[in-house]
């Protein structure tokens, strides 16, 4: 597949006074053939002769899907600051699309200006082409099979890019939540303390029935399995029990 680079260049004006020597701003998208579910990647590159921080802002479009937002290290090159942003967007259907209002904060000596970005052009084609023409058209076998093979990558692809994202998705939210980091294995003197203190009990409970090799009494084991699954934690009756286990 055929590509180019297409380059989209802003620059800071000298009313903002934010060096000598204004940074220059460049947008960058790879265009070639896309079709839906594929993942388009602009790059956001800022330079200059002075260190500055900048931040890419691309309004929301419903029919383009947030992949992945990543910040590059800063490079000093040739005496230059060089600072890069990679936006991955996920088409989700066919047709042509303008990107406009993108902007670019720009952060320089206690000094911050918004720069306007030209609006980006790029099209995604369809998985089924309609044929407006009346003539009967016949594929040879061979290219009736070189056809279905060619769909079905695409199919696969794209089959491909949707599970990535939704893997992406999960570890994400994970990876967001807090977690209790502890240095041995969870035990029911934990989870007492925890109870006596009022604490939310389920991620600990959780812990101690995935635990295959403690042995649980069948009555604590039942209260422990109704609590996280039905809901239904008696903290009193909890209490009595663990204490009864801690000391069998």
């Amino acid at each position: 597949m055929e590509r180019f680079i297409l380059v989209l260049c802003g620059w800071l004006l000298p009313l903002f006074a934010l060096a000598d020597v204004a940074p220059e701003i460049a947008l960058r998208l790879a265009e070639g053939e896309y079709l839906p579910g594929d993942v388009l990647e602009f790059e956001a590159e800022m330079c200059g002769p002075d260190y500055a921080e900048f931040e890419l802002h691309m309004p929301a479009n419903a029919q383009l899907h947030f992949v992945a937002y990543t910040r590059e290290p800063v490079r000093y090159t040739d005496g230059a600051y060089q600072q890069r942003i990679l936006l991955q967007l996920q088409p989700m259907s066919a047709g042509d699309f303008k990107l406009d209002g993108i902007t670019a904060s720009v952060a320089q000596g206690g000094v911050a200006a918004d720069v306007a970005l030209p609006p980006v052009l790029f099209s995604v084609a369809s998985y089924a082409a309609e044929d407006t023409s009346l003539a009967v058209a016949e594929l040879s076998e061979e290219a009736a099979v070189q056809t279905q093979t060619s769909g079905i990558k695409r199919i696969l692809i794209w089959v491909f890019f949707v599970v990535l994202t939704v893997l992406w998705l999960r570890l994400k939210v994970a990876n967001s939540k807090p977690e209790r980091t502890v240095s041995t294995a969870v035990g029911l003197s934990d989870l007492r303390i925890a109870v006596e203190a009022g604490e939310d009990t389920t991620e600990l409970i959780n812990q101690l029935l995935e635990r295959s090799e403690l042995s649980l009494s069948p009555t604590l084991r039942e209260h422990l399995e109704a609590a996280v699954y039905a809901n239904r934690l008696d903290p009193v009756v909890l209490l009595q029990l663990l204490r009864q286990e801690v000391q069998r």
